[in-house]
């Protein structure tokens, strides 16, 4: 494939045409470093969702709410037939209990009979227990209550994208974190190298690869009722142009892929068109503000240390290699095409003119 020399690429990072301000950097243990300090992985942390949000607890009780309301009486009951003390202690006596199902309406209330309206959004389902045990006071005799709720629509979290059981999950009180649900919804359909985590957050959002994210990193979020996470299976790829065998996009697979291991699977420069000393590496680099920063980082090839260098620079996905063409083949180029159109004895005529 043709494409710009060495020179000509370094003539126009200078050049008023240069309208994205793309600069140069030779590959050097300082770029390196730079580099690592501002992994993608830094600039999309998920902890960042944790700053400044107010956690709200899974366990309180919403509008909507499903819930399980089950009264235990002794002696004449409100709700059925006698039960004395000694029935308390069998094993049966929760089937003496009276059980109501209901949802708590838009206004967070629960209607229940001789109870009547009970507000209970906001509430604990211990703290409800409470209310209803002494709003049956002086009805029943030791009245006793249990809440359960069995369906909640507020403190649920969503999953979807490439997951095995995509759908809604409701918290738990102890509020399950990123990879606890990954694993609740039966895992990803693809490689975690190549899935991405999207994060909603209220108006905030966050990405992290999930093959970069740990059980114990500060990444690994608690989360909050109303998350969405959509995992993305977006398998990474770098491409290769310029004086190579061939144009092409090459998939990173499973892990990490270094440079040095990226000009492998590339098949390396073309001995016959390309510059060694001027191998180039395309990336676009994320700001602090968002904008880009178009950088080339220039490896030549024929300096030993640039290749001890190569195997510490990590590949990024979409990041693209470019061998720059010799100089002298320009030249020869032309005397190719020319000798393609006519004979080779008139192409001599012509280039001795």
């Amino acid at each position: 494939m043709s494409g710009p020399t060495a020179n000509k690429i370094e003539h126009l990072a200078k050049a008023d045409t240069n309208v994205i301000g793309f600069r140069i950097e030779n590959i050097s243990p300082e770029a390196i470093a730079a580099l690592d300090a501002a992994s993608p992985i830094a600039e999309g942390a998920l902890s960042s969702l944790a700053v400044g949000w107010q956690s709200q607890r899974s366990d309180i009780i919403r509008p909507g709410d499903i819930l399980n309301i089950s009264i235990f009486e002794v002696g004449f009951t409100l709700f059925g037939s006698a039960v004395t003390a000694l029935d308390t202690k069998l094993e049966n006596t929760p089937g003496n209990a009276q059980r109501i199902g209901i949802r708590v309406d838009d206004q967070g209330n629960v209607s229940l009979p001789y109870i009547g309206k009970l507000t209970v959004a906001g509430l604990t389902p211990e703290e409800v227990q409470a209310h209803i045990e002494v709003r049956l006071t002086g009805l029943s005799q030791n009245p006793q209550a249990l809440v359960l709720v069995t369906d909640s629509i507020q403190n649920s979290v969503y999953v979807s994208g490439a997951i095995a059981r995509p759908g809604r999950f409701r918290l738990e009180p102890g509020q399950e974190r990123i990879l606890d649900l990954v694993t609740l919804a039966g895992g990803p359909t693809a490689e975690t190298d190549n899935i991405e985590l999207h994060v909603v957050r209220g108006q905030r959002t966050a990405d992290i690869r999930l093959g970069a994210l740990h059980a114990e990193d500060e990444d690994n979020i608690s989360l909050s009722p109303g998350d969405r996470i959509e995992l993305i299976n977006k398998p990474r790829s770098f491409t290769v142009f310029g004086a190579s065998d061939r144009v092409s996009q090459i998939s990173f697979g499973v892990g990490s892929v270094s440079l040095a291991e990226a000009l492998a699977r590339a098949g390396g420069p073309s001995d016959n068109r390309a510059n060694p000393k001027g191998v180039f590496l395309f990336r676009n680099i994320k700001r602090p503000d968002g904008t880009d920063d178009p950088v080339i980082y220039r490896i030549n090839l024929m300096d030993p240390q640039n290749y001890f260098l190569a195997q510490r620079l990590t590949m990024r996905d979409k990041d693209l290699i470019y061998f720059s063409n010799a100089p002298a083949n320009i030249p020869t180029k032309f005397i190719s095409i020319l000798n393609q159109l006519i004979s080779p004895v008139v192409t001599a005529r012509i280039l001795t003119q």
